[in-house]
């Protein structure tokens, strides 16, 4: 962020910050999708011709052979794909229930990048069998099995991210636009994985693994979790106004919220009454008393 800042020569205001964390999130979330698409695509690869890999049928000479792949190729392959995708959707299911708690007590931004460089690993990991000639089934079941549970480290983190900066303002709109990343990432990881088949099946898991991973180190790089983290406050884009002394009289209400005794105090006009209310250390809320009230006004602008 500090290097952007001196590329452009002056820091980031609010919306630049929540349009990059939108951005950022977006895009993470996308290739999360996308990693999970190859396993559907490369199906039919893996399986190979049943009836040629049994010997039941003769294959024309100007017919490609698609013998498949170990173990995935035996009689009962389908059976052992189906392994593979439930060890995955078991270790995905498992870690969401405890993403969230660890999310919400470590850095998102160091969770989210890890989940992504994690995922892109085990992905990558698991098309590189075909560059190592590995026929082994545990293999294939245990990397899927880490896979999922990085996975699980996506979405409680963006979701957290995108309610630090957005809130409840328009949260319906920017959601939904938000959100146009899960269809997103699956026609990506679609295409990909099936623009990739020609090379071999295992590029089609590690073209995604390596996008994800490399994306993993710019979230690392460059997002900002919560406004807080760049010295802006999460519910106001524009600095206060500067402060001034309350003897003079001149003092906003805001600003004799912090001088008088050092508690938080808020005063404003609802329908042409004063309501004032202060925010004590044990997080309660007291109505002023009468002194209270003659500091405040005195402060007011004439």
């Amino acid at each position: 962020i500090d290097a952007l800042h001196a590329c452009s020569g002056k820091r980031f205001n609010y919306n630049t910050y929540k349009l990059l964390a939108l951005s950022i999130t977006f895009w993470a979330y996308c290739l999360f999708h996308a990693t999970r698409k190859p396993p559907s695509v490369v199906k039919s690869v893996l399986k190979g011709d049943q009836q040629l890999a049994t010997g039941k049928q003769q294959q024309d000479g100007d017919t490609p052979v698609n013998y498949g792949w170990a173990p995935f190729n035996a009689p009962n392959g389908q059976s052992l794909l189906g392994q593979v995708d439930l060890a995955f959707l078991a270790a995905y299911a498992a870690g969401m229930f405890c993403a969230g708690h660890m999310g919400d007590r470590t850095d998102l931004r160091v969770f989210l990048s890890a989940g992504m460089v994690g995922s892109g690993l085990c992905c990558a990991f698991v098309g590189m069998a075909y560059l190592w000639d590995i026929h082994s089934m545990s293999y294939f079941t245990w990397f899927m099995i880490a896979g999922g549970v990085f996975q699980s480290t996506g979405w409680p983190s963006v979701v957290s991210i995108m309610a630090n900066w957005y809130g409840k303002g328009k949260r319906g709109l920017v959601m939904g636009i938000w959100n146009a990343h899960t269809s997103l990432g699956n026609i990506l990881g679609t295409v990909i994985a099936a623009a990739c088949l020609q090379y071999g099946w295992g590029y089609a898991f590690i073209v995604p693994g390596v996008l994800i991973s490399l994306l993993g180190l710019v979230v690392f790089a460059t997002l900002v979790v919560q406004p807080a983290d760049v010295g802006l406050s999460s519910n106001s884009y524009e600095p206060l106004p500067p402060s001034k002394s309350v003897d003079g009289g001149t003092a906003s209400i805001e600003q004799v919220q912090l001088l008088a005794d050092g508690t938080l105090r808020t005063a404003r006009s609802s329908q042409g009454r004063l309501e004032t209310i202060r925010l004590s250390s044990s997080r309660q809320l007291k109505p002023l008393d009468p002194h209270d009230f003659q500091v405040i006004l005195a402060a007011m602008p004439v």
